[in-house]
């Protein structure tokens, strides 16, 4: 999937062996934004989750999904590249959702990555189990 610049500058990187994908985006500026705008398709709970790089400062991930939208605090990076998960959300079948990732409005203390992000169906965190 795709990154759409939004605002700001964001530099194209090679990635690494902590990336998931072979490039990246990178942005040091205040208020830079980078999106993902996958078509959902199928009616139901998705778990999302963004891959982080190691070297990825903190930044706020905005999510639209089928009730609205949420902002999460992402924070820095860990020591290896892993898949952090951001919660199960609620999407249309159809439904074109975006998923944001922005630096902090007074500029990040260390670059922002935006590498991927993945949705994989889940239950509905509400149903009580059988």
């Amino acid at each position: 999937m795709d990154f759409q610049v939004l605002q700001g500058n964001w530099s194209r990187l090679r990635g690494t062996k902590e990336s998931y994908t072979p490039w990246r985006l990178q942005a040091s500026e205040p208020g830079a934004r980078v999106s993902w705008t996958p078509t959902i398709p199928k009616t139901g709970f998705y778990l999302v989750r963004i891959w982080q790089s190691p070297d990825s400062g903190p930044g706020t991930v905005t999510l639209v999904h089928a009730d609205g939208r949420m902002k999460l605090p992402l924070a820095a990076g860990s020591k290896q590249g892993q898949w952090t998960e951001l919660g199960p959300f609620p999407f249309k079948a159809g439904f074109t959702t975006e998923i944001i990732l922005s630096t902090p409005e007074k500029g990040p203390s260390q670059p922002v990555i935006a590498d991927a992000i993945r949705l994989e169906p889940s239950r509905d965190p509400f149903q009580r189990p059988n």
